[in-house]
C-alpha cells in the first residue's frame, strides 16, 4: 500500500538566519498504485497545511475534491503533523547549507512525518500548476542578485 508523500521545497540564501519553506504538493495514491507520485497531486496552503483540488499530473487534467477511486475528502482538508513536517524540513535544510534549494519528499505516516530524501534535481512543472509561478513565491530571493 502506498503512502502519501509531501514534496516540499526549501531554499536558504547566504545571509539568511535558516532556509524557508517555499512550496508544498501532496502526492495521494490512486487505486492499486505502489507510489503515490503516479497518483492525484494537490498544492498544500504553507500557512495551515490546508490541501486544494487534487489533480492528476497531466497537463489539463480534472480536478477532484474527493479522491476518485477512495471517495474521501481531499480538498480543505488540513494535513496532520503539518508544522513539524516544514519543522524538519528547515532543520535539514539547515544542515545541507551549500544547496540553494531542495525539494524533500516526507512521507506522512502514522507515527508522524518521516523524511525520504531531499532532491537537488526537483520538478518546476507540476508544483507550478498545482500552487502557482515560483515567481509569486519567496522563490525569487533565491536568485543572484
Amino acid at each position: 500500500e502506498a503512502v502519501p508523500v509531501v514534496r516540499i521545497l526549501s531554499g536558504f540564501r547566504p545571509g539568511w538566519s535558516e532556509p524557508l519553506v517555499l512550496q508544498a504538493q501532496l502526492s495521494l495514491p490512486r487505486a492499486g498504485q505502489w507510489l503515490s507520485q503516479y497518483g492525484l497531486w494537490c498544492a498544500v496552503d504553507l500557512e495551515s497545511g490546508r490541501l486544494g483540488r487534487a489533480r492528476l499530473r497531466a497537463v489539463g487534467s480534472p480536478s477532484f475534491e474527493s479522491h476518485p477511486d477512495f471517495g474521501g475528502a481531499i480538498s480543505g482538508r488540513v494535513l496532520a503533523d503539518w508544522a513539524e513536517s516544514c519543522q524538519m524540513v528547515v532543520a535539514a535544510h539547515a544542515r545541507l547549507l551549500g544547496h540553494r534549494a531542495l525539494g524533500w519528499d516526507v512521507a506522512l505516516s502514522d507515527r508522524g512525518p518521516i523524511i525520504l530524501e531531499a532532491n537537488r534535481g526537483w520538478e518546476t512543472a507540476l508544483p507550478q500548476r498545482l500552487s502557482g509561478p515560483l515567481g509569486t513565491s519567496d522563490f525569487l530571493a533565491l536568485l543572484p542578485d
